[in-house]
């Protein structure tokens, strides 16, 4: 009896999961799997770097009007 054995989409060659693609190899998916955490990173730095550059843009406005406060203070 022969064992049951499970076979990927894309016919039995274990290397073809990917987009039925038939010369997809094991080191092909290293690098997608690079480049996929590459591209996590990239937008993890985006998402902080956006986050960053609205606290600096509130810090901004905030020391504006501390500066005129501190302005109008030392006028009096």
């Amino acid at each position: 009896m022969r064992t049951a054995r499970r076979i990927s989409r894309t016919s039995g060659n274990p290397n073809r999961k990917f987009f039925g693609c038939p010369r997809f190899s094991p080191s092909d998916a290293k690098k997608a799997c690079r480049y996929f955490e590459l591209y996590d990173i990239r937008a993890a730095v985006f998402k902080a770097t956006s986050m960053l550059s609205a606290k600096v843009t509130r810090l901004e406005a905030e020391n504006r009007q501390l500066r005129s406060l501190l302005g109008r203070v030392m006028k009096d």
